[in-house]
């Protein structure tokens, strides 16, 4: 009987301001999560405005196993690692791994790619509880018990959320309101709606889609 590859190994941390999380690994470990993403978002029940967004995730997870990001040291001594890594701001990382759940649930999986989402929701509440015990609670029911995204959901509004989310609230205040902000992303929030209904009269206007519809301008830099 053949052996199953052992699970890669992933570390997560929050960032010093708590814009996001820092998710790092050897060579292998990041590839394996890669290849994951990419089998998970290619499958024709995937929608594809949704697969594209959880992409931005795999995006980030390459450019890390290429050495374009950042790298960290782990442990001390002789069991001293170097780590490569890169940083994905919150509101969009957790809704990527809940999506990436999501689309598990419409397809052929196996043993490693579960392992890779487990692994995922694992650090991530680690990362969350190192800062934000309340809020980590929080991530765990909300990725257990996601609802999912309609298929012609408005990700602009995601955007427009985490914007606010990294220019409007103060730091030591972020983790604090990832809570609310999670159940506004839910597709039958009263805020989602209110926005969905706004850019579905302005994509009227433009001749577009909803989905077709971005954010103007650059985001300034700030501090992660």
């Amino acid at each position: 009987m053949p052996t199953q590859k052992s699970p890669p190994m992933l570390l997560g941390i929050s960032t010093p301001h708590d814009a996001g999380i820092g998710i790092y690994g050897d060579y292998n470990d990041l590839k394996c999560l890669h290849e994951t993403i990419h089998h998970l978002c290619n499958h024709p029940n995937v929608e594809e405005h949704l697969g594209e967004f959880v992409l931005g995730f795999a995006y980030e997870v390459r450019k890390s196993l290429e050495g374009g990001r950042e790298s960290k040291h782990f442990g001390t001594d002789r069991e001293r690692v170097k780590y490569l890594g890169a940083k994905n701001l919150w509101p969009f990382y957790l809704v990527q791994v809940a999506l990436l759940r999501d689309f598990a649930r419409l397809q052929p999986t196996s043993v490693i790619h579960h392992a890779q989402l487990y692994l995922l929701e694992h650090i991530t509440e680690k990362a969350l509880a190192d800062r934000n015990l309340e809020t980590a609670r929080f991530c765990r029911e909300w990725l257990s018990h996601f609802p999912g995204l309609t298929r012609d959901y408005v990700s602009l509004f995601m955007e427009e959320g985490t914007r606010k989310f990294i220019f409007e609230t103060p730091p030591k205040q972020r983790l604090a309101s990832l809570p609310k902000l999670l159940r506004s992303f839910h597709w039958f929030s009263d805020e989602y709606r209110a926005f969905e209904k706004t850019v579905r009269a302005e994509a009227e206007k433009l001749g577009c889609s909803p989905q077709g519809l971005r954010v103007k301008g650059e985001w300034p830099s700030f501090k992660w």
